[in-house]
Order: C-alpha cells, then structure tokens, then sequence
C-alpha cells in the first residue's frame, strides 16, 4: 500500500538489522519496546513473525500464512515474556559477537493521555488513559527483562509525558510535544559525553 509499509515488513522478515549491526558496528544500539507490545507475534508453523496488524494484512503473504497464532502480551503474557527474554538473549549474543563495544540504551516509551490543546491547556482523554494505564503496566513487564541485561543503560522519563495535540504524525499516544525529545537527547549527549556525532550512530531498532 505503501512505500514505509513495505519497507516495514521487509526488514521483519529478512532481519536484515543483524547483518546490519555486524557491518557498521554501532556505538550505541538504542531499543524501546513500544511495538513489541502492541503487536506482538504470530506463530506460523516452526517461525514467529511481528503481528504487524497495521501492514501485514495489507500484504498476499498475509492470506498465504494462515491458520495463525497469535501471541501478545495482552492474550497470553507468560508465553510472551518467556519468548521475549529468549529471543532477546540471542540478539544480545549476537551484538557481543558481531559489535562488542555496541552500547545497549533502553528508551523506556511509555503511553500518554494528557493532551496539550490549542489554547495551552491540558486535556485528559479518557479513552487515551484507560489505555495508557493497561499497555504500560505491559511496556515495564517487558522492560524489566532487558533492564536485567548486563551493562544496559536506561534513559530516564519525566512522570508528565504530554501529547501534542499538532504533532507532525498526529495525535497519538507516543507523539509527544517538545520537551519531552529534548529531555531524551540531553541524556543521549550526556552517555556520548557530548559526542555530536551521537545521533549518526545510533542505530534505531524498532
């Protein structure tokens, strides 16, 4: 449907990021596990593939792979966890084989409901709360197991995390106004002790 879409789903299902990683070597690796909740998985066959709900059903692949099971942390958080701590275990190997001196950064994303208006005030979506309240009880779950890792860095978010109601991608949960990305690119200038070339060698996962 898209070009973004595409891509998307390509890089799932080649991951090519491994290769990628073993090629540039990266000083810094930075994950958040924003889509790892919100999609989780598929189990097809002997293979597990993001539930990427928002392109795949958009492909013929799609149609092609069912009967599926589908995996998350909403329908079946034990299986889920387990999962995600073996599967992150071998990437984190393979970042210690292919990149040792990559430093892992967890961006620890968590859902927002409080909206700044037009008129500078601030609204509370209660659709948006009931959410935010359910996912990111989810979101430290799965956070908790990669925070457990050795020598992983943690960026610290403010409490009050405001959505921007004219955010260039829209309203959305994670869409935040400015302050908040100014308060995460201060603490990555700190970790690269003011490398201005921090931001050329992340290498983002999503």
């Amino acid at each position: 449907m898209n070009k973004a879409g595409t891509q998307f789903i390509n890089q799932d299902l080649t991951k090519n990021f491994l290769a990628e990683v073993k090629k540039f070597k990266p000083d810094y690796i930075l994950i958040d596990n924003y889509f790892e909740v919100i999609f989780g998985i598929i189990k097809y066959e002997n293979c597990f593939i993001t539930n990427n709900y928002w392109d795949l059903p958009k492909t013929k692949f799609h149609t092609e792979i069912k009967p599926y099971t589908k995996i998350n942390m909403y329908n079946d958080p034990n299986t889920y966890l387990k999962l995600y701590k073996e599967n992150m275990g071998l990437f984190l190997d393979h970042i210690q084989k292919e990149s040792q001196n990559s430093q892992i950064i967890l961006n620890p994303v968590r859902l927002g409901y409080k909206i700044l208006k037009n008129d500078n005030k601030i609204e509370v979506n209660k659709n948006f709360k009931s959410n935010a309240k359910n996912t990111n009880k989810l979101l430290k779950k799965v956070d908790i197991i990669l925070k457990k890792q050795k020598d992983v860095i943690t960026l610290k978010i403010k409490k009050e995390r405001i959505l921007d109601e004219n955010h260039e991608w829209g309203l959305g949960q994670v869409h935040y106004t400015q302050p908040y990305y100014l308060n995460i690119l201060n603490q990555l200038k700190q970790i690269s002790k003011n490398d201005k070339s921090l931001l050329s060698k992340i290498y983002e996962l999503f």
